[in-house]
């Protein structure tokens, strides 16, 4: 039987006592955790931001060489360079939006390989002479040391959902320049073909005076760097990717319609120079020279965004029924 005892009544509150006071105790550390541990995350995200810093002011000098090749180099794809920062600034966020649900551990592999990306692209600056093709590596591996900071710090999913974004940015670096005497040299020799085979099919008596000229009896008309297409070319090329990637195409329909884009522009700059040419056969160099040579280029591309609207809406259909 057992008997009524103050001393085991005392130790037993005492007990209650020292087990209230831990559960305080533990109350208040949890509630200083967050604090605390906060300098770990604030210091990381420091040395983070600082990288991103180093990253962008790397890509400065290789922004000033591209702006001056385009400003001051009779290049047709100036106007594409200069859309693609902003375009890959505004997808990027869109996709940064898509992708908020996205979890992931950052990646370590990716900070050693950024590491050796932004080493090689700084040594390419600083210890090449600091021009043509070396420039044009280094500006690619800045930008790709973007793609390897998002893996660094998000994760390779969130840095895959913004890639196509990152992508544009290349678009800023001059490949024309270096790439014009066979691409753009071809480009303009292709235009004049299917002008001159479109304008005897139409009736006029006109033939080459040299691979990128149409010549005739009355006028001619010299295909130069801006009106071989290739400003064109880039532009649908750039405009399909943005669009098929808003729309959240298909990726079967995304690449018939990368595949297309080149006879597309090709057909679409040959009826631009075409109209050209007759403009300038009935009306001189006063209206080949006109709204029509400077502005259809844009006008055009009201059709061409149509055709690829329903082109899209076609081939998805398509897809989807298989």
């Amino acid at each position: 039987m057992l008997k009524w005892s103050p001393f085991v009544r005392i130790d037993s509150r005492a007990q209650s006592d020292a087990a209230l006071r831990s559960v305080k105790m533990a109350n208040v550390q949890s509630k200083q955790s967050p604090h605390t541990s906060e300098t770990g995350p604030t210091a990381d995200l420091w040395v983070r931001s600082l990288v991103f810093i180093s990253i962008t002011v790397g890509m400065a000098p290789i922004l000033d060489w591209s702006w001056s090749l385009w400003a001051h180099s009779a290049l047709g794809g100036g106007a594409t360079a200069v859309v693609a920062i902003p375009i890959a600034l505004i997808l990027g966020g869109i996709a940064s939006r898509h992708s908020e649900h996205i979890h992931e551990s950052p990646s370590q592999l990716a900070g050693i390989l950024l590491a050796l990306s932004m080493m090689m692209a700084t040594v390419m600056i600083e210890l090449v002479d600091g021009d043509g093709p070396w420039l044009l590596a280094a500006g690619t591996l800045f930008i790709g040391s973007y793609f390897l900071w998002f893996c660094w710090s998000w994760g390779l999913r969130k840095a895959t959902s913004i890639a196509m974004p990152l992508s544009f940015l290349l678009l800023v670096l001059p490949w024309e320049y270096y790439l014009r005497s066979n691409a753009q040299l071809t480009l303009q020799s292709w235009t004049a073909d299917l002008s001159i085979l479109l304008l005897e099919g139409m009736g006029f008596a006109v033939w080459h005076y040299n691979s990128f000229t149409i010549d005739s009896q009355r006028y001619y008309l010299i295909i130069n760097e801006t009106c071989s297409g290739i400003n064109m070319l880039v532009a649908l090329f750039m405009y399909t990717l943005v669009f098929t990637w808003i729309a959240r195409s298909f990726w079967a329909t995304r690449l018939t319609l990368l595949v297309l884009v080149f006879p597309i522009a090709m057909l679409a700059n040959t009826i631009r120079v075409t109209c050209i040419y007759l403009l300038g056969y009935y009306g001189g160099v006063e209206w080949a020279d006109g709204f029509w040579h400077s502005g259809s280029a844009y006008v055009l591309f009201i059709p061409i965004f149509g055709l690829i609207y329903f082109l899209n809406r076609g081939l998805d259909t398509r897809f989807r029924s298989h």
